[in-house]
């Protein structure tokens, strides 16, 4: 079962959400840890399956400019990082 921490900027919006489930960051349907800019845009994102960054289907750790592009993008599957053109395949 996931346990979610929500924590919210001074002006009352919402700065981080993180998924958890026996302590170890985990989701299966989304990013387990999402921070977002003032403006509610996001930050950054990841994605955790029992504590290890892992996305099968793509990004697993992205870094957003304030207007919404990717900055920087990992791909992880089970912990290790790999090339992108690896899971696209």
């Amino acid at each position: 079962m996931n346990n979610v921490v929500k924590e919210y900027y001074h002006d009352g919006n919402l700065k981080s959400v993180i998924y958890y489930d026996d302590e170890l960051l985990h989701r299966e349907d989304g990013p387990a840890f999402i921070r977002y800019y003032k403006d509610g845009t996001i930050e950054y994102a990841e994605y955790y399956i029992n504590g290890v960054l892992h996305n099968d289907n793509g990004t697993a750790s992205a870094v957003y400019c304030d207007n919404g592009d990717i900055k920087f993008e990992y791909r992880f599957i089970n912990g290790k990082q790999v090339p992108i053109k690896e899971v696209m395949i």
